[in-house]
């Protein structure tokens, strides 16, 4: 008995330890020995992002700091600095040429006295000498308000006058400081005061315009000024001289009184600089935070107008900041979680802006194991796209000494790509379609389902959807839940079974004909875990194909699985008409000096002829074989090497008819 007894102590011991092991797939090569790779050679080392050819998505706008992020290795005393302007002008090239993001310049002051003789010294006159070099990829600009030099205009005084501490009482509001102590600029300020700070601004990118030779694409104001959110009426009441300047507005309402004076501030800045040189004929304009949250944020209505229309609608630029894995959903405090996101949303939606551009970050605590994991963040953001997000503003916030060591957190700067990678394959849906609604005409950000820890959202065009399922933990525990589950939800009266994983799952359904529905997955190939630990092989859904003649896109159900909407077991794949001038081709997402072996799986579909494939790259033949199988084969070719920046095209063209199911570049 007392053997037995031990036996069991020591195995709850044992069971107790195992199931707080943190997965050592969520971090980068080398975490456990403290022997990560510099963030330029992880970025070489991570599988490119499968965007579709031509899609057009504006690009990821990148708030993490080129200073501390991409000169690859502040804490590794190795490298000089010149080595860290170079690892920052490698990165910053590689994230605009294949990642979809924008050459970050930097801040407007810091560009504004950049001295373009120290390419090799000073990073913001490196990156200014990239662009210039490189105007075949946008770039964009941060401008912060609070951070203007009033002497640069001749002023006597440094600070803004947003943030003056020091000006006559009359020009703050008596009854309201915000939460750090500080006088609040009262909403009768005179327009002049904000006119001088952005004539500051004008002045930085006079300066600027002097060294960049090419626009500017777009411009982030950071926006963080007082009041940051909106004040409760009975306290702006006890203000006499706000409260007689309410009056004469003619408003009758506080909060859009408050909405339409910020609005008041930000236009009388903004104007003072935007669009007054050649840098700025075409360039986008947005504002940090701002979004439909009805309590903490200003009138949406009013409020989005100090940003440029994109596709005739403003883009909110709200914050998704959950930064540990248990606040996904509710947040806490200022670190918003989904339960924001969403009601946001909702109000955005119904005043017709159906696209967005949220800040998201994973968390940037110094020690890696308190912030959200890459697999987790992953599938956040595939559930944000799916809510009409078309790019992100990637964040990572340097708060404290000593600083995180860039090479445990340079993962978050692809994951929004990855993730907007996907979107680009349904940009018709996202353009076109809308947030799932209930018969009540609500929007439906959360579907319900039989698993406890799935989290399912879904877009809807006519027939069509996008569904995005995950599996949410709310720790790092490596054994909380499964990597994948099967799990089952209604969906417009349907109840669907398909799989969701940790990483996300993003599928298209097309109900359009009800008799032989489609069903397939945009995301297969995504791993769960940081991207360094992903396979090196490519494989490719045939579905997922980028031009495509004289074919259609099939689902293989048996006959129980078609009637319960079953698709946990389904096969997709492309039928290719065997006529002469049927074709399909892919963009094959391959790396300069890579090498691979290519094989493809298919099958004959006419039962009564063999087929005769031929393969092209680049539209030279590489291979022409004949096949008779009426079930799956795979064929291999010889190796495909990659010795260019060219794109990479493989067209496959058949005599007869023909099913495609995937393309396979192996490194084994």
């Amino acid at each position: 008995m007392r053997v037995q007894f031990l036996f069991i102590i020591s195995l709850l011991f044992v069971t107790s330890c195992f199931n707080q092991e943190v997965d050592q797939r969520e971090f980068p090569i080398g975490y456990a020995e403290n022997k990560m790779q510099a963030p330029i050679e992880q970025l070489k080392s991570f599988p490119l992002p499968r965007y579709a050819s031509n899609h057009g998505l504006l690009r990821n706008y990148n708030w993490i700091s080129s200073i501390h992020l991409l000169g690859g290795a502040d804490t590794d005393t190795t490298l000089t600095k010149g080595q860290k302007i170079q690892n920052a002008v490698s990165i910053q090239e590689e994230l605009a040429t294949n990642w979809n993001y924008y050459i970050h310049l930097g801040n407007s002051s810091k560009l504004a006295s950049t001295n373009m003789d120290m390419v090799e010294k000073n990073p913001y006159a490196a990156f200014i000498d990239l662009a210039n070099r490189r105007p075949d990829l946008p770039v964009s600009v941060t401008t912060f308000w609070l951070g203007g030099d009033l002497r640069k205009i001749g002023q006597s005084r440094r600070k803004p006058f947003i943030g003056a501490k020091d000006l006559h009482e009359d020009m703050y509001l008596e009854t309201h400081k915000s939460q750090m102590g500080f006088p609040v600029l009262s909403f009768d300020a005179p327009d002049s005061l904000l006119e001088y700070d952005g004539l500051t601004q004008k002045y930085y990118f006079d300066r600027i315009a002097e060294k960049l030779k090419r626009p500017i694409n777009i411009i982030n104001e950071n926006g963080e000024t007082r009041p940051h959110s909106p004040i409760h009426p009975r306290k702006l009441r006890k203000d006499e001289g706000l409260l007689k300047s309410f009056n004469e507005s003619g408003e009758s309402d506080w909060y859009k009184y408050q909405a339409k004076n910020k609005l008041r501030f930000r236009k009388k800045f903004k104007d003072a600089f935007f669009g007054t040189n050649s840098l700025m004929d075409s360039t986008l304009f947005t504002w940090y935070a701002l979004d439909g949250n009805k309590r903490w944020r200003f009138d949406w209505e009013i409020s989005r107008t100090i940003m440029s229309k994109i596709n005739d609608q403003y883009y909110s630029t709200g914050d998704f900041y959950p930064r540990w894995p248990s606040n996904w959903k509710r947040g806490k405090g200022a670190w918003h979680g989904w339960n924001w996101y969403k009601g946001a949303r909702a109000n955005e939606l119904k005043a017709g802006d159906k696209l967005c551009s949220p800040f998201v970050a994973a968390g940037w605590n110094r020690d890696p194991e308190k912030n959200i994991r890459p697999s987790q963040w992953l599938a956040l953001l595939k559930h944000l796209s799916v809510t009409g997000t078309e790019y992100f503003n990637t964040g990572f916030f340097n708060m404290k000494n000593p600083l995180p060591d860039p090479k445990n957190y340079f993962w978050q700067a692809v994951i929004p790509s990855y993730a907007q990678a996907i979107t680009s394959h349904y940009k018709h849906i996202l353009r076109n379609g809308d947030v799932l609604k209930d018969s009540k005409n609500e929007y439906v950000f959360e579907i319900k389902s039989d698993h406890g820890n799935a989290f399912i959202s879904a877009r809807k065009l006519e027939k069509q959807y996008i569904i995005v399922g995950s599996l949410q933990p709310s720790t790092l525990n490596l054994f909380e839940i499964p990597d994948a589950a099967v799990v089952t939800c209604t969906l417009d009266g349907r109840a669907m079974t398909f799989e969701v994983r940790k990483q996300g799952s993003v599928y298209y359904a097309d109900f359009s004909n009800e008799a032989s529905p489609i069903f397939f997955q945009l995301d297969k190939w995504h791993e769960k875990g940081h991207p360094q630990n992903w396979t090196k092989d490519i494989l490719m859904d045939a579905v997922l194909y980028d031009a495509c003649k004289n074919c259609q896109v099939k689902t293989e159900l048996d006959a129980l699985e078609k009637l319960d909407y079953n698709y946990s077991k389904a096969s997709s794949f492309i039928r290719i008409d065997g006529d002469k001038s049927s074709n399909v081709s892919y963009l094959l997402p391959l790396k300069k000096g890579s090498n691979y072996k290519l094989s493809i799986r298919l099958r004959c579909a006419n039962k009564k002829n063999k087929s005769k494939i031929k393969c092209f790259l680049n539209g030279q033949e590489i291979s022409a074989f004949k096949i008779k199988d009426k079930e799956w084969i795979t064929y291999e070719f010889s190796e495909i090497n990659k010795n260019d920046n060219q794109k990479s095209i493989l067209e496959i063209r058949a005599n007869s008819t023909i099913d495609l199911k995937e393309i396979l570049l192996s490194k084994n």
